[in-house]
């Protein structure tokens, strides 16, 4: 449990950083949009982090310290299982979160000059899917095909910036030009 936590944690870390680097990168399509992107994004961030709180706190639940003597072994097992259901929950609401921020990141690839619109495309359809959590029953129901989709939209966005990145002269046309750009 210690390890999923850890995994857990690093890809918050890398979840941050790509909400940053998205935010950069989009910045000169619309600044309005891609600052309202990010704070969605870092929003989702923070209460998935959060969440996670709750999938480590059963090791403390559960550890037999002697303040939790007061409990009998039934209590303590209903207790944990309690605290990881609350984490599943919670991380489901970030995903709203994620999907606000992917609709808009989408929004601003389809917009932009400087990376294919096709990744645009992925992303609005992963974002839409992520939205699917704003009702969880339907959301727990399509999970597989959701998150298949949303992955496939990531990983290919982040393979195409690792492996091709964005058309350079274009991002630069588009960020002097922009008059929301800070490169004017």
């Amino acid at each position: 449990m210690r390890v999923a936590f850890a995994v857990y944690m690093i890809e918050m870390v890398c979840q941050t950083a790509m909400v940053a680097v998205m935010y950069e990168l989009l910045m000169p399509v619309d600044r309005s949009v891609a600052r309202t992107a990010a704070v969605f994004g870092f929003i989702g961030c923070g209460i998935k982090s959060l969440a996670r709180l709750f999938f480590y706190a059963p090791l403390f639940v559960l550890d037999a310290s002697s303040y939790l003597s007061a409990f009998d072994t039934k209590q303590l097992e209903a207790l944990g299982y309690l605290l990881v259901r609350m984490n599943e929950q919670a991380a489901g609401m970030a995903l709203v979160f994620f999907g606000v921020n992917t609709l808009m990141e989408g929004y601003l690839m389809v917009r932009s000059t400087f990376l294919p619109r096709g990744l645009g495309v992925l992303a609005l359809i992963g974002g839409a899917g992520w939205m699917a959590f704003i009702y969880p029953p339907f959301a727990s129901n399509f999970f597989l095909p959701i998150a298949l989709i949303g992955l496939i939209g990531s990983f290919a966005t982040i393979g195409w910036l690792l492996v091709r990145g964005v058309d350079e002269g274009r991002w630069y046309e588009t960020a002097t030009g922009s008059s929301s750009s800070i490169w004017r």
